[in-house]
């Protein structure tokens, strides 16, 4: 006669399995090449900041931070500097 061991899962797995993933990416992750429409995705709350210094949110946003800063003579590290400072609603 064979026995079968009927598998009792950890009770935390399925607790585990359950929980929803958390975005853990860091507001480090944008960069000089990360694009205007890339921030604005990442940090939606940057917008008013763009406008503010002269980015163009719109027809430029395929411009990476590096070229939008340089078209509105702005220093590409401190505009970084700003964005990693903004408060995120969404996060």
């Amino acid at each position: 006669m064979t026995e079968v061991m009927a598998s009792h899962p950890d009770p935390g797995e399925a607790a585990r399995m359950d929980t929803p993933r958390i975005d853990t990416t860091p507001s480090t992750a944008l960069e000089p090449t990360t694009t205007v429409n890339d921030v604005l995705r990442l940090v939606p709350e940057a917008s008013g900041l763009l406008l503010e210094r002269g980015i163009d949110t719109c027809c430029g946003g395929s411009a990476t931070l590096a070229e939008a800063c340089d078209d509105a003579d702005l220093d590409v590290a401190a505009l970084l500097d700003e964005l990693r400072a903004l408060p995120r609603e969404h996060a």
